[in-house]
């Protein structure tokens, strides 16, 4: 990083507020606990005796037209704006506000609109006030608090840093994460493909952001569908072992951004897809015959930068969820529901393979055939858990990666007959214990000797 790119400065608290800060889209929301708005609180008011406190860092980027986003430092600065402004609100007529109008510049700049942030600033705007209320003495109302006001905004301080290039800025966000609670790499993938959506309207950004958020809750699909699906199979395409997500894996799901020019030969088909989708869904006629058209996704293709991707997260989430309830498919999902040892860490590796390869064969060939399909998956996960006493994952990432499965059959087939075709060698005798009727289902099939 060159020197043009940072530039790094101490200020105090009441001349960062003073800017017209935005909080970027791609940010998390704000969460800030309780336990957090009272240690900073605590941190504060216990240092007030020295000659300045440091309150951590800042960092912001700054685009073409000067504007301002914070890239690090979100929780503390929206907690330290709700101090001030409950400061002022007990303090209506203190000399140490009479720049107040400034002092909340960056409140006044923001526009938030995620219902979590929105929902934890009420309630910490409540806790801080009652907190500082607690502080007022018998003897003199407002001057413990003036104190606390005059220190907070002229005493308190920050490292102020501000980078122009944006991808250095996350480099420092995640560098600068190892503090606190790390970067996931969704994370970083949501920051990537939403800097390729500057031309997109806020509408479509704002309905993005929150589609992704509701898959990015605790009970949400967005880490599953990642860690255990789009990730495991796009590497095991490649030969390559697909035990676990990590930020170093992220090139796996960027490619090119349709909307941009001299793109290579062979993203024509892509381009010209992304296009057409879109022309016919904004075409007048649809507001009469309420058809609208899906982009045609495929896990092993060239990642769309941008819309797309969010788009394409959101349809196999979809798909995961239409696979598990469909009706073609519950005979399947019933027996390994049935199976005593179907909690054991190895027979829930099988369980994710068995999804792994029938979302790959969905992907391709749609319900084609789907029970038969289906059967088919079943048998070839299955057959690795029943040759294996106890199974690992490095066993999952060898079988699934190997030349001759099912993936790479399902992969070069051009037409669905071609994987139904697919001949599942027998097994001489079951290693596994607790396997039950899926143990009888392999020898009723011939595909388990078992002379025993």
């Amino acid at each position: 990083m060159t020197s043009s790119d940072m530039t790094s400065s101490i200020r105090n608290v009441g001349e960062v507020l003073q800017d017209a800060l935005t909080i970027p889209i791609y940010q998390r929301p704000y969460r800030w606990s309780e336990k957090h708005v009272s240690q900073l609180i605590h941190d504060i008011i216990h240092h007030q005796d020295k000659s300045s406190y440091r309150l951590g860092t800042i960092v912001v980027h700054e685009d073409e037209d000067s504007k301002l986003s914070i890239v690090d430092g979100q929780q503390r600065l929206l907690t330290l704006a709700l101090m001030v402004v409950a400061l002022q609100k007990i303090l209506p007529d203190s000399d140490v506000f009479k720049d107040s109008k400034s002092h909340t510049s960056f409140l006044q700049s923001l526009t938030i609109s995620n219902v979590t942030s929105i929902t934890n600033l009420k309630h910490n705007s409540v806790i801080i006030k009652q907190r500082l209320e607690s502080l007022k003495n018998d003897t003199d109302n407002h001057a413990v608090l003036e104190k606390l006001a005059h220190y907070l905004l002229n005493h308190c301080t920050v490292v102020f840093i501000t980078l122009t290039d944006l991808s250095e800025a996350f480099q420092f966000f995640d560098s600068q994460n190892a503090r606190g609670k790390p970067l996931e790499p969704y994370d970083l993938l949501k920051a990537y493909h939403l800097r390729e959506m500057k031309h997109e309207s806020s509408l479509i950004q704002t309905s993005i952001i929150q589609s992704w958020e509701e898959h990015a809750k605790a009970e949400g699909s967005l880490k599953e569908i990642f860690d255990d699906f789009l990730f495991r199979i796009k590497k095991w395409l490649k030969h390559e072992q697909g035990r676990y997500f990590s930020k170093d894996d992220i090139d796996l799901f960027k490619g090119l951004n349709p909307d941009e020019k001299d793109l290579p030969p062979y993203f024509s088909l892509y381009k010209i897809s992304h296009h057409l989708t879109d022309n016919y869904n904004q075409e007048g006629m649809r507001k009469i015959d309420n058809q609208h058209l899906n982009y045609p996704f495929a896990i092993n293709q060239i990642v769309l930068n941008g819309r797309r991707f969010f788009e394409s997260v959101d349809h196999y989430i979809k798909v995961l969820k239409v696979l598990e309830s469909h009706c073609e498919l519950q005979h399947i999902f019933k027996l390994i529901g049935d199976t005593d040892g179907k909690n054991r860490k190895g027979d829930q590796y099988t369980l994710n393979l068995f999804k792994c390869v029938l979302m790959f064969y969905f992907d391709k060939f749609g319900d084609y055939q789907l029970k038969q399909a289906g059967d088919l998956c079943f048998l070839w996960a299955y057959r690795l858990r029943l040759d294996k006493q106890s199974l690992q994952m490095a066993s999952m990432d060898n079988y699934a990666k190997k030349a001759n499965s099912l993936f790479f059959i399902i992969h070069h087939a051009i037409q669905a007959k071609e994987v139904l075709n697919f001949i599942i060698s027998p097994l001489e005798k079951c290693n596994a214990t607790k396997m039950g009727k899926i143990e009888k289902i392999f020898t009723d099939k011939g595909l388990l000797k078992n002379d025993n």
